[in-house]
């Protein structure tokens, strides 16, 4: 999702409602995966925010070793 889609989804909600709030960004993604040794094209970020928000599991929730597990998905590990 993008910055101004998530603000759109927000403005639909009384200013007054309690939230909580969780989000992970590209440069997340990307300091994540240098960590694990890996260096990431802009559609591999894109494409791995789009699978952690997709296919994680709500029981678990979207972390670092999820970040890590879906960079592996998608590069196929370290090159």
């Amino acid at each position: 999702m993008k910055v101004k889609d998530f603000i759109k989804r927000l403005e639909t909600l009384n200013q007054d409602t309690e939230i909580v709030d969780m989000y992970w960004t590209e440069e997340d993604v990307t300091c994540q995966a240098k960590n694990d040794g890996i260096d990431l094209s802009d559609d591999e970020v894109v494409n791995i925010i789009g699978l952690l928000s997709s296919e994680h599991d709500a029981n678990i929730g979207i972390n670092w070793d999820q970040i890590s597990y879906q960079t592996q998905m998608v590069t196929g590990g370290t090159r």
